[in-house]
């Protein structure tokens, strides 16, 4: 049984942006997509939305200064339509990822806020 969808878009990020917005007809289940687009397009267009959420779950995971192996390790068992726990930045990892690119100053400015604070 088909079921309405209310799709908007605006073109531009300003609040006077031109917008629209539609009804489509689509399906209620997967089995009925499958039905109705077939397996190949529903897996595609699945695999595209969670690719989007992991390439935000990356850039989180890479400012908060993780490294590659880090964030493969942290991801390996990510499952589509799971929701990721929030979780707080280790300052270590993320002061040892950056430090690598700091230039000398501003390595120096670091290591004075550090003793500062301690």
């Amino acid at each position: 049984m088909a079921k309405v969808y209310n799709i908007s878009a605006k073109a531009g990020k300003d609040a006077d942006a031109a917008a629209a917005a539609i009804e489509l007809s689509g399906p209620e289940t997967v089995e009925e997509a499958i039905q109705m687009y077939g397996g190949e397009a529903v897996l595609t267009n699945a695999m595209a939305n969670f690719t989007v959420t992991m390439q935000g779950r990356i850039r989180a995971d890479i400012k908060a200064g993780l490294d590659q192996a880090a964030i493969q390790t942290k991801h390996a068992n990510d499952k589509m339509g799971v929701s990721q726990p929030k979780g707080s930045v280790d300052p270590v990892a993320a002061i040892k990822s950056k430090w690598a690119t700091m230039d000398p100053e501003a390595r120096k400015a670091l290591l004075a806020q550090l003793k500062a604070a301690a």
